[in-house]
């Protein structure tokens, strides 16, 4: 496990600074025109629900893909790119 500040952070900690970040600027005196376009609101829902496709896509790729890696020699969870173990 790493231990440097940007391996701390979750999934969750991405999704609430995000969430947070877009409150912040619909608050914001220059950002109250941005959130009442429908463009930017539809934009920001359509990549909101791509995103969470996209990660549970690959959530289940992985869990299939797991046993298939394991069975052809132990290559689930290695750096294929770096000598050694």
């Amino acid at each position: 496990m790493r231990s440097s500040f940007f391996y701390k952070f979750t999934l969750n900690h991405v999704f609430l600074l995000c969430v947070v970040n877009v409150i912040l600027y619909s608050v914001a005196p220059f950002g109250k025109q941005l959130v009442i376009d429908v463009n930017f609101l539809v934009l920001l829902l359509t990549t909101f629900i791509l995103s969470l496709v996209a990660y549970f896509t690959t959530d289940i790729f992985i869990e299939q893909m797991k046993t298939k890696l394991c069975e052809k020699g132990g290559l689930f969870g290695k750096d294929l790119n770096k000598l050694g173990d």
